[in-house]
């Protein structure tokens, strides 16, 4: 029963390796997007086509966590470390999803960062067209001169 079980989970292991290996080149595919010339179709379809990766990591995740089940173990990094001392085949498996998930993890926040930044720049831009677009007033001066003025970039004098 456990040689069957870890062999369980040396293929659920295997299968999500191998989904991490392609999720990890689509957030590449993203940075590269991101730090280039990109256009919004390019990165909807690299969107779409994490969304399927993700859900396809979640499918084998499952599977994975049925395997430690089997076992008896938690599924956790412990229920791991514990499958390799049951099953010393699966320590360099168990080594390399920690290896790509980190990867991809930090992938993830770097490309969220440079999203947040790109959003910050084109919020301030529409903000800096906004008070362009504004309606001008003429004010007359002490004088009779007019200046004109943006609306609503007065200051409010009180007496």
């Amino acid at each position: 029963m456990a040689l069957e079980a870890t062999s369980s989970l040396q293929q659920a292991l295997q299968a999500e390796i191998e989904l991490l290996l392609v999720f990890n080149t689509a957030l590449t595919q993203e940075t590269e997007l991101l730090l280039s010339n990109h256009d919004n179709d390019a990165l909807n379809e690299n969107a779409a086509l994490k969304t399927q990766f993700s859900e396809a990591l979640a499918a084998a995740n499952q599977r994975r966590v049925l395997a430690l089940n089997e076992l008896n173990l938690p599924d956790s990094k412990q229920g791991l470390e514990e499958a390799v001392n049951l099953d010393s085949q699966l320590g360099p498996l168990v080594e390399e999803l920690f290896r790509l998930a980190q990867q991809a993890k930090v992938q993830n926040e770097n490309n969220g960062t440079l999203i947040h930044t790109f959003l910050q720049h084109n919020e301030q831009a529409l903000e800096a067209l906004g008070q362009l677009t504004q309606p001008v007033e003429k004010v007359y001066d002490a004088s009779g001169k007019t200046s004109v003025h943006r609306a609503g970039s007065r200051a409010s004098i009180k007496a």
